[in-house]
């Protein structure tokens, strides 16, 4: 493109709202062409509950708009745990899963 050219861009509402939209055309076409397909709710474990509140605890922030996600790495007798945020206060966080942890 040169420079004049103009470039669209949609706003990130738009763009949103397209994925969902297709999104749900997907699912509707899948459960159209598989009619046993059922949806059913995963019931979780009280491991995967302990994550979801450890997770929890580790985001000091409220709202929102920071997510926390922790897993678990077994090896041998030591476990990992790893921990990602779409924020930049990883280390902050990690910090703060450290003496959670130690205080159990």
């Amino acid at each position: 493109m040169d420079e004049q050219t103009p470039t669209m861009r949609l706003p990130s509402t738009q763009v949103r709202k397209d994925q969902t939209r297709l999104l749900y055309n997907a699912l509707t076409l899948m459960r159209t062409l598989t009619p046993s397909f059922e949806s059913r709710p995963v019931g979780k474990t009280n491991w995967h509950r302990f994550l979801d509140y450890l997770s929890w605890l580790c985001d000091a922030k409220c709202g929102g708009r920071t997510v926390i996600s922790i897993a678990v790495e077994w090896s041998g007798t030591t476990s990992r745990f790893w921990i990602a945020s779409n924020g930049a206060d990883v280390d902050r966080h990690a910090a703060h899963l450290k003496s959670l942890l130690a205080g159990l």
